[in-house]
């Protein structure tokens, strides 16, 4: 997402969405995305139940940025879990998600419910 995605997408009534989805670069070239205001503006676009859900970065790689991203959304979201996944099509092979929501948590629920 570049800054006038982010600008459209935080220009939208507040509880506008079910789910914000941020599939975007590595986490140097979207630095703007993982700020704790961005995740704040983000939160307040959620509609109660919503959850936000983004890729984050390789462990194998950037585990610090993996675990600070990880402690940035638990300042602003309630519930917040890690995933990693082996994507053959990435270069180190191994990738970081996060999803958070303030109502969602989703260690208690199938991932057909979240």
């Amino acid at each position: 997402m570049d800054a006038a995605g982010q600008a459209s997408l935080l220009e939208q009534p507040p509880a506008s969405y079910h789910a914000i989805l941020i599939d975007s670069t590595d986490f140097g070239a979207a630095v703007s995305l993982f700020t704790d205001a961005f995740f704040a503006d983000a939160r307040a676009l959620l509609r109660p139940g919503g959850v936000l859900a983004c890729n984050v970065e390789s462990p194998s790689w950037s585990l610090p940025v993996v675990l600070a991203v990880a402690a940035q959304l638990r300042r602003v979201f309630a519930f917040v879990s890690m995933f990693q996944a082996f994507v053959p099509t990435y270069l180190s092979g191994h990738y970081a998600f996060a999803l958070a929501s303030n109502e969602v948590d989703s260690t208690i629920h199938s991932p057909r419910d979240v």
